[in-house]
């Protein structure tokens, strides 16, 4: 897999379902890409790069390496994610409306 924004978090996905992932660093993919860049130049560089002997990889970043990379991630989390969850599950409360009188 080529180590992308979101290519250490599915690394540790994958990782966890028992698969084999091993990063490669952009820089090493570009040489192998032949026409112009889209998604199945992407695929077939990223194999032929990974089918190289000398290929070097990545290690997989842990979680606590990636929260340190944006210090408000904390922050934006808790203002935007939270409001969210409050909201979808006073959403799916069920209360009983009295009539106005």
């Amino acid at each position: 897999m080529e180590a992308c924004a979101t290519a250490n978090h599915w690394a540790r996905t994958l990782t966890g379902f028992g698969h084999k992932v091993r990063l490669i660093a952009p820089k090493f993919v570009s040489p192998y890409v032949k026409t112009q860049k889209n998604d199945m130049a992407d695929a077939e560089a990223i194999m032929e790069a990974a089918t190289r002997p000398t290929m070097r990889f990545v290690e997989i970043k842990r979680r606590t390496d990636v929260v340190g990379i944006f210090p408000n991630e904390a922050a934006m989390t808790a203002s935007t994610i939270l409001p969210i969850a409050v909201w979808r599950r006073c959403r799916t409360v069920r209360t009983p409306v009295a009539p106005w009188r």
